[in-house]
């Protein structure tokens, strides 16, 4: 308990078991003795195993109280239509190529599709009930500004340039160099992303960004990397979909770090953690 207070810098600003306020918790974040977990248990197998920290697998069976499949309330709280207008608007909507009426009708419609995203029956349907998913550049978008708020929705953009870029950057060149490694901190640090804005047919001109669910393909609005990561990220709320289990520590750390969603009841592995302390403290 005494640790954070000895070395404020290992504090967790973004949840609540990093905070001095509450030392109950702060101790938890370090080692919890009921589950043999927390960053010192962690710590110390990483070091037994004589190899340099890498993130530990999450508990299977803890129960998910955070992120993408958790079931919200819109913020968009205008009146919305019952089931059967839904199916009036949805007809509607898919026999139009107004994007101005298609964008307003799937605002309108946005609680009957949470409905249906999140009722295990039905949520296989969702792309086939509105196929408007896969024609019309962003609805993602529009979905998941109307779910979390716009200063929410905003956060990648906004702070990967500025806030995080300089700082992941400097954390990756501390880790064993690898020619993967050295490639990507390379491309990092290169500030002429032009090729990825410009249209064209190669992988150096990329011009269009797709994210392929169920074979199908949704157009992301994107027109940089950086933006159509933000799409893809964005999908998982939007539709209810599983993180892939290879990038789960990715998405957690974006979802909790980044756009700062379900910090305090999502299952997160210490390392996880510890980074997202060394980026916010800049340690």
């Amino acid at each position: 308990m005494g640790i954070v207070y000895l070395f404020p810098s290992l504090r967790d600003p973004h949840g609540k078991k990093g905070y001095v306020s509450d030392p109950a918790l702060m101790s938890e974040h370090f080692y919890d003795a009921q589950k043999g977990t927390g960053f010192l248990s962690w710590r110390l197998k990483s070091i037994q195993r004589g190899t340099r920290l890498s993130a530990t697998l999450e508990d299977s069976r803890a129960e998910e109280n955070g992120g993408p499949m958790l079931r919200r309330e819109p913020r968009h709280r205008d009146d919305q239509p019952d089931e059967q207008r839904c199916q009036e608007i949805i007809s509607l909507m898919n026999h139009t190529n107004d994007r101005e009426v298609i964008m307003k009708k799937m605002r309108d419609t946005l609680e009957y599709r949470e409905r249906l995203i999140h009722d295990p029956d039905r949520s296989s349907t969702v792309l086939s009930v509105f196929p408007r998913l896969l024609d019309t550049k962003g609805l993602i978008l529009q979905d998941f500004r109307l779910l979390f708020g716009s200063e929410t929705s905003s956060k990648l953009l906004e702070k990967w340039p500025n806030s995080f870029k300089a700082n992941v950057i400097e954390q990756a060149e501390m880790l064993t160099p690898t020619p993967l490694l050295r490639r990507l901190l390379l491309c990092a640090k290169n500030q002429q992303g032009a090729a990825l804005e410009l249209p064209g047919t190669s992988k150096e001109a990329i011009s269009s960004f797709f994210i392929a669910i169920d074979k199908k393909l949704i157009p992301c609005e994107a027109t940089t990397s950086l933006a159509a990561i933000d799409e893809l990220f964005k999908v998982h709320f939007v539709l209810g979909i599983r993180y892939d289990p290879a990038l789960k520590s990715m998405y957690t750390f974006l979802q909790t770090t980044v756009y700062n969603i379900d910090v305090d009841t999502t299952s997160e592995s210490p390392k996880i953690k510890e980074l997202r302390t060394k980026l916010v403290n800049n340690v």
